[in-house]
C-alpha cells in the first residue's frame, strides 16, 4: 500500500512536471512568433518599450488616435508608432517614463488627446503581464497572470486574429506600428457617425496624480517633447463644453523649456480625410504628417529634415 502510494505519488510529480515545461515553452513560443511579431499590438508595443533600446529611435506615444493618425515613414526614418487602442494618458505617461530611462537624446512626439487626462487601460490584450511594471500599472496581480498557457486564456483568439490582420492586412496600411484605414470612404456611414458623436458631450478632465507626473518627469530630462493635437473633425470640437481649460493647460505646459506644443485640432480637412470624427484614414495621416513635418522641419531640423 506505501510502495503504491510512493509509486503514484512520483509518477504524479514527474507528471506534473512534465505538464508544466510543455505549457512553458508553448507559451514562450506562442509569446515569440505570435504576439511579438504583430507590431501593430499594444502588447508588442509595451514589450518593445521596455525591453528595446534604440539611439536614433524617435518615438510616438498616444491612443488609437496616434496609432492611426501618424504616419512614422514621413515624419522620420526612424519613427516608430506606439499608440495603443482603447488606453488613455495614464498609459502613454507610462511610455514616457519607461523612453525616459535610455540615455538618449533624440525628441519625443506625444499625440495630446482633448479630453485630457483619463484612467482607462484598455484591454488586458494590450499588456503581457511578465513585468512588474505592468502588473503595477494596471493593478492586475492575480495568479493566473504567472501561470503558462492560463496568462492568455480568453485571448489567444485575439491575438492570432490580430496577427493575421497584421500580416495580411485588408483595406488597412501598416507602417511601423501604426494602422490606417484605406477603405472606400462613405458620406452616408460619415454623416451617421457625425450625428451618433453630435449626442455626446465631450470635456477635458485634469488627473492630478497624472499631471504632477508628466512635469516630474518632463523636468527630469531636456530631451525636445512634442505635444502634438491631431486633427479633429468639427463636430467633435464642438461637442466640448471647456476647450478653454484644454488650451490653457497646454500653454502651462509649453513653458517647460524642452517642451513645444503644436496644435493640428482645428485644421480644415475633408471629410474624405476621415475614418470617423476623431481618427484620419490613411490619405488624412498622409496629409496631416506632411504638415507636422513641416512645422518640425523650422524648429528641428537637426531631428527632422
Amino acid at each position: 500500500m506505501n510502495l503504491s502510494t510512493s509509486n503514484f505519488s512520483k509518477f504524479l510529480i514527474k507528471l506534473i512536471f512534465i505538464v508544466s515545461v510543455i505549457s512553458f515553452i508553448l507559451t514562450k513560443i506562442f509569446e515569440q512568433n505570435i504576439i511579438l511579431k504583430t507590431q501593430t499590438s499594444g502588447a508588442y508595443k509595451i514589450n518593445k518599450i521596455i525591453n528595446e533600446d534604440l539611439e536614433n529611435e524617435i518615438p510616438i506615444f498616444g491612443t488609437s488616435r496616434a496609432k492611426s493618425n501618424y504616419s512614422s515613414s514621413i515624419i522620420n526614418k526612424n519613427c516608430f508608432n506606439y499608440g495603443v487602442d482603447g488606453i488613455s494618458s495614464k498609459i502613454w505617461i507610462f511610455f514616457l517614463e519607461e523612453e525616459l530611462k535610455k540615455n538618449k537624446q533624440k525628441p519625443i512626439i506625444i499625440n495630446f488627446d482633448l479630453n485630457g487626462f483619463r484612467n482607462y487601460l484598455g484591454s488586458n490584450s494590450n499588456y503581457i503581464f511578465n513585468y512588474p511594471s505592468i502588473k503595477n500599472l494596471t493593478n492586475q496581480h492575480s495568479f493566473n497572470n504567472n501561470l503558462p498557457l492560463l496568462k492568455y486564456y480568453g485571448y489567444y483568439e485575439y491575438y492570432l486574429t490580430e496577427y493575421l490582420k497584421y500580416k495580411f492586412p485588408l483595406n488597412k496600411i501598416i507602417d511601423k506600428g501604426g494602422v490606417y484605414s484605406n477603405s472606400i470612404f462613405s458620406d452616408s456611414d460619415f454623416n451617421f457617425n457625425i450625428i451618433r458623436r453630435s449626442k455626446l458631450s465631450e470635456f477635458f478632465k485634469i488627473d492630478s496624480n497624472q499631471v504632477k507626473k508628466l512635469f516630474s518627469l518632463i523636468n527630469a530630462t531636456n530631451r525636445k517633447i512634442y505635444f502634438v493635437i491631431s486633427p479633429y473633425h468639427k463636430s467633435v470640437l464642438n461637442n466640448y463644453s471647456n476647450l478653454k481649460d484644454a488650451f490653457q493647460f497646454l500653454r502651462l505646459l509649453e513653458k517647460c523649456e524642452n517642451v513645444k506644443v503644436l496644435n493640428y485640432s482645428e485644421v480644415e480637412l475633408k471629410n474624405e480625410m476621415f475614418f470617423n470624427t476623431s481618427h484620419l484614414n490613411y490619405n488624412g495621416s498622409q496629409l496631416f504628417s506632411k504638415l507636422l513635418l513641416d512645422s518640425l522641419k523650422l524648429i528641428d531640423s537637426e531631428n527632422f529634415n
